[in-house]
């Protein structure tokens, strides 16, 4: 913030009677880093003068700048970029860039006005009365109480972004496959996976197909599963023991990587899912989706049914 021709003289004539900088910073409310700047231009030059800028004109207008602030008031993430093009201007990209940082950048409320002292709660809660018409000065006074203004805002909806920590995207699903070929697909949904779930896709997903295509008239056959918690949870017991029919394989613990499907689900995620991008749930589901319709084609039966008879030799 440039400072008056009567504050920096005050500055001088302060420190020529022997004040020290912290006193002349309390008695004139300027920043000592101020103070001392001030004391050594007028020791090396002689005088309390602004040093001429560069003259060029600003990147934008008033009327531009208070276009910019709307854009970022409504959407604070917006990308230097995007608001560029939406307001259709002549200077370079990087020229706008630079322009925009004092006006519109979110981070605003980082910067320490040296004119203004710190925000209480008092003036905070004040800030919506008397602000309003503060808005339309462009300048430094416009920056402070963008400042203000986003001191307040800084926790709103609007100005949070959702961050995943380790920017990964899951989907559970459930598959189940038989000797020549696969079974359904079902999404599991984004909560939790318990014993009940696991039954009731047992009950809606699993045997209908398999005692009507399969092992009809309560054919006896054998299902392979891991030892997962949800697998042995009393839930899940009490449903086989009502199934005589289900012989589950014995399962020895810590070798998940006994059972076929997790040949089937690592060859999903080798051939069609490692190299593709994805942003969302859903489009991570549509991709598992698409590669389990692959292994219905001849060559994913192939592979299905090498997995299962592999199952007498592991």
């Amino acid at each position: 913030m440039k400072t008056l021709e009567k504050t920096r003289a005050a500055i001088i004539s302060l420190h020529g009677v022997g004040l020290s900088n912290g006193e002349i910073a309390r008695r004139l409310d300027v920043s000592k880093h101020t103070i001392a700047r001030w004391i050594q231009r007028h020791k090396i030059t002689g005088n309390i003068l602004h040093n001429r800028g560069a003259g060029r004109p600003r990147c934008t207008t008033p009327n531009q700048d208070r276009a910019i602030a709307d854009i970022v008031d409504n959407s604070p993430f917006t990308a230097a970029t995007a608001i560029h093009q939406q307001l259709g201007l002549t200077c370079t990209a990087r020229q706008f860039e630079t322009a925009i940082r004092p006006v519109a950048s979110t981070a605003v409320y980082q910067l320490k006005s040296r004119s203004s002292p710190k925000l209480t709660w008092n003036d905070v809660w004040s800030l919506p009365w008397n602000t309003q018409t503060n808005l339309l000065s462009i300048g430094t006074s416009y920056i402070v109480m963008r400042k203000h203004i986003l001191l307040m805002k800084q926790y709103d909806r609007s100005h949070v972004v959702g961050n995943r920590r380790s920017g990964r995207i899951t989907a559970g699903c459930f598959g189940w496959i038989h000797s020549s070929g696969v079974g359904e697909l079902t999404d599991v949904g984004p909560s939790r996976f318990t014993g009940a779930t696991y039954v009731e896709i047992l009950e809606d997903v699993l045997l209908p197909p398999v005692q009507q295509l399969l092992y009809p008239d309560d054919v006896q056959f054998f299902l392979v599963q891991d030892n997962s918690p949800i697998h042995t949870s009393n839930v899940a017991k009490m449903r086989f023991q009502k199934h005589p029919f289900i012989t589950l394989v014995p399962h020895p613990p810590r070798s998940p990587d006994l059972n076929p499907i997790e040949n089937v689900w690592a060859e999903l995620v080798r051939c069609h899912i490692h190299d593709c991008h994805y942003r969302t749930r859903e489009q991570l589901l549509s991709l598992v989706t698409r590669a389990w319709e692959y292994m219905r084609t001849p060559a994913g039966q192939t592979f299905v049914e090498t997995v299962c008879a592999s199952m007498t030799h592991r």
